[in-house]
Order: structure tokens, then sequence, then C-alpha cells
């Protein structure tokens, strides 16, 4: 398993359509994973550590989990399937380890809110839409530029 962190949020003009970029901690891949708004706002505030005086659904679900004293410990991108990623959260209760299944947008906004590591299994590297890091700062920022204009269309076969 591979240590990401998010790099990037991008909104698909065309399609309207939000790709959180995952890079991996010590190397030059992304992988990009299309998300939905709702998600994408919740990791966007959990970047900026915005905080609203009502919860929001994923701080709801944290507020549980802390109210039941669970633990996160880290999530999982898990796996690849028919353009689909999975993901799951393992959490700890007491002396009970458990493992929950996840939307990755999901499991990463509670990673983000909660600052728990994040992880890619190899497989998904292999079979996933993965990218390289430019190396400059003016590479980065040129990149960054043109991953706004990405559309699943460049990835898969839809």
């Amino acid at each position: 398993m591979t240590p990401v962190k998010v790099f990037n949020l991008i909104l698909d003009p065309e399609s309207q359509q939000y790709i959180v970029a995952l890079e991996e901690v010590e190397g030059p891949r992304l992988l990009l994973i299309w998300i939905g708004a709702s998600e994408a706002r919740a990791i966007a505030l959990g970047i900026q550590g915005i905080r609203f005086e009502r919860p929001l659904t994923h701080d709801l679900l944290i507020n549980i989990l802390q109210g039941f004293n669970i633990k996160v410990l880290d999530v999982i991108i898990s796996d690849i399937r028919d353009s689909t990623y999975y993901a799951y959260i393992n959490m700890m209760q007491g002396t009970k380890r458990v493992k929950i299944d996840s939307r990755p947008s999901d499991a990463i906004a509670i990673a983000i809110n909660l600052n728990v590591p994040i992880f890619v299994e190899e497989s998904v590297w292999k079979s996933g839409s993965v990218v390289f890091k430019p190396i400059t700062e003016e590479e980065e920022e040129e990149f960054k530029k043109q991953l706004e204009h990405l559309r699943p269309e460049d990835f898969m076969d839809l």
C-alpha cells in the first residue's frame, strides 16, 4: 500500500464533475477519482479547516463515531472494478477492529477531517486513472491548469 494525500480538487467545466487527485507521498504518481459535488465540498472544507456552526453530513458521521468512542485508523482505496473505485475505512472500537465499505470520496472526506492516513493499494495504481506529477514549480502550475480540462472519457471507455 502507498500513502497518499490530496494533491488537488478540480471541477471539470464541461461535465460539471469534480476530480480529486491523490498524490503519492513519496512518488510521482497521481490517482484521479471522479467524485460528487457534496463530497468535493466536504474535502475542500476539511483541507481548509473550515467548520460550520451546525454539522454537515460528514461532520455528523464523525460526531456519531466519536460519540460511540470509535476511532478511525486509516482509509484504504482498495480496488477499481468497471471504472468504479472502492474503499474502506479501518476503525477501532475498544479492542474490536472494524472495516467499513465506503465510496472513496466519503472515506477521503472523513480522513481529511480527522487527519488520518490515506493509502492506495498497488493494484489500483495499475488499473486506475493515473498521471505523473510535474517536476518543477512551473511544470506543476501548468499541470494543474491541464487537470482542469480533463474529462472521465480521457481515461476510461465510457
